[in-house]
């Protein structure tokens, strides 16, 4: 009988469609910093790294601190239950980079190779053999072309064609009615279904079960999957208005870039500022491409840091001043600093740009000659034929803004609570808007908070 000579499994067995890694029933995913660079530490296994050699892998083009290499270098670390002390995977080499000293990875194949394969079905007819070596392989089977160009054309759509949601939605619900087994179409379409329903949860309100069980199939096989645990806290905290129930699943998917984002978010609304700061920064360090520092300019508004906001949207005035976030920021914080004249020049740049016409822009700058600020908040009240969104997000939450800022209280918090009922999102930052806080001496809206039940006391 021919000897077999069977490859040993590895620890780890790396799926590239999915950017998991899998070993026995532990599945953990990816993110694309992370499978990045294992990917090239692997190419250079046993070999030294050099910093620069990660930087032109990972951010191409981009200048970006040695801390973005050290924050994911610790979180592929943390994945994989390594040690900086003790490594047993990845290596720090002091004053150059990185060096991959663990096992092999394997690859997400049959670990047999063909002429192999061909001796022992001859000799042993390869049913037992073959049945044995594969039994509790947990990556499912790779797709076909076709669904594999199906799946990127989805992906691509509802990235970068809004418009087509409907279309991503049609050919992801083809792929995982014949595919399963699938994970990553499965997220997929519980991330589009979670798109429309942010956009207006009443039309779409079906789309929540949906999301929901699409999301707990997947956290049932993979509880670690990153981008499934994000999903399932933006359900729960935008849709469901639950963000306590939500807590869990925002620190699931951390060291998920967007993670960090979103946990922050959930952090500034729960008013820990420091927390909020703490993960935007991680996020910046992680994807640099999708930070502005605008983010910690409003962090530090929503924490009556002003001064400190200010300064900050002051230093990206030469690369942010045709970026309306920009400047509806620098909008806010020169209104709470009271410097009014400043705050109406950003307001007028925000609503030409969101096409209000020269003749509606010459009624507001008469208001504001007359009556300053609260006269043109008043006119957004109760004129405004356009509605635009110029900062204050859209009806109602946008009109409690202007009620404040107009001197009505009673007006405000009633769009609030339409706000609240309607599950307007951003509803849920109202505790800790500085808009807001006129009102809070007012025991309406007191009450209000209440019924918000976010703030931790």
């Amino acid at each position: 009988m021919a000897t077999v000579n069977i490859i040993p499994k590895p620890d780890w067995v790396l799926n590239h469609q999915h950017q998991q890694l899998h070993s026995g029933q532990r599945v953990i995913s990816l993110d694309d910093k992370q499978y990045a660079l294992l990917n090239l530490l692997m190419t250079h296994a046993s070999q030294d790294v050099t910093k620069e050699q990660i930087f032109n892998t990972l951010w191409p083009g981009r200048v970006v601190s040695e801390d973005a290499i050290y924050v994911t270098v610790n979180g592929l670390r943390k994945l994989l239950g390594d040690s900086v002390k003790q490594p047993i995977y990845i290596k720090t080499v002091s004053g150059v980079g990185y060096r991959w000293v663990g096992p092999k990875i394997g690859e997400d194949k049959p670990f047999f190779s063909g002429v192999v394969m061909i001796l022992v079905a001859i000799c042993l007819l390869g049913v037992v053999l073959l049945g044995s070596q594969f039994h509790g392989l947990s990556a499912p089977e790779p797709m076909s072309p076709e669904q594999a160009e199906q799946f990127k054309k989805a992906r691509y759509l509802l990235n970068h064609a809004p418009d087509a949601i409907d279309q991503s939605i049609a050919l992801l619900q083809q792929l995982t009615l014949k595919r399963a087994d699938l994970t990553e179409p499965q997220v997929l379409l519980a991330d589009a279904y979670l798109r429309q329903l942010l956009d207006d949860p009443q039309r779409h309100a079906r789309n929540r079960n949906r999301a929901n069980a699409l999301l707990q199939s997947v956290l049932a096989k993979s509880p670690k999957h990153l981008k499934a645990n994000l999903l399932m806290a933006q359900l729960i905290m935008l849709i469901d208005f639950d963000p306590h129930a939500a807590s869990r699943y925002f620190r699931a998917a951390l060291p998920h870039a967007e993670g960090h984002h979103w946990y922050g978010q959930y952090l500034l609304a729960r008013g820990n500022f420091q927390g909020a700061l703490e993960h935007i920064e991680q996020y910046r360090l992680l994807e640099p491409k999708g930070y502005s520092s605008e983010s910690v300019a409003w962090v530090y508004t929503m924490s009556q840091r002003h001064e400190a906001a200010l300064d900050a949207l002051l230093k990206l005035q030469p690369y942010s001043d045709s970026n309306r976030f920009y400047h509806t920021c620098l909008r806010t914080v020169y209104e709470q600093l009271g410097e009014y004249e400043n705050a109406f020049a950003q307001m007028k740049w925000v609503m030409q740009d969101a096409g209000y016409s020269p003749q509606l822009m010459a009624q507001v700058e008469s208001v504001f000659a007359r009556e300053g600020l609260p006269g043109v908040y008043r006119w957004l009240l109760t004129e405004d034929p356009v509605r635009a969104e110029i900062g204050h997000y859209t009806p109602p939450i946008s009109l409690a803004r202007y009620a404040v800022m107009a001197g009505e209280p009673e007006i405000a918090v009633t769009y609030l609570n339409r706000a609240f009922e309607a599950r307007q999102y951003a509803v849920l930052w109202a505790a800790v808007d500085p808009v807001f806080t006129p009102l809070h001496d007012y025991p309406p809206y007191q009450q209000f908070v209440q019924r918000l039940g976010i703030i931790a006391h």
